[in-house]
């Protein structure tokens, strides 16, 4: 299967399942013991995040995630060769200069948490795609 089907297989899959949910919590709940006529409808929170550049600091063989080292991790000739090889000026650049270290991982990993937290009074939502 293509990158592309793929893709349009877990858009479908998605849609699918956040639509049964949703058709699911309009429906009446059976119980054991009445619910109160006063009581607040069950509701559920679902979210999607796209996280741009969210990647670790460490190198993966057969991946091209030469950007996304640390600067001491982007010292060797092998990889400046492969960076030489990228046709855009600003992403060899990148690839050759930023430093993708252990603080930068992990302040985006809280601003996630923060947007995140944001939900539902911090608390996040139900349901994070």
């Amino acid at each position: 299967m293509t990158d592309m089907k793929k893709t349009s297989c877990s858009g479908v899959l998605i849609a699918i399942s956040v639509s049964l949910i949703l058709s699911a919590c309009g429906r009446p709940v059976k119980t054991a013991t009445p619910i109160a006529q006063d009581s607040p409808p069950a509701t559920v929170t679902i979210m999607t995040f796209n996280v741009e550049n969210l990647f670790d600091n460490s190198d993966d063989p057969g991946r091209n995630d030469f950007t996304f080292l640390p600067l001491e991790a982007k010292q060797s000739d092998e990889h400046k060769t492969a960076c030489g090889r990228i046709s855009v000026e600003q992403w060899r650049n990148q690839c050759l200069d930023l430093d993708w270290s252990d603080e930068i991982v992990e302040r985006k990993l809280s601003a996630v948490a923060g947007a995140i937290l944001q939900i539902d009074d911090g608390r996040g939502p139900d349901i994070l795609a």
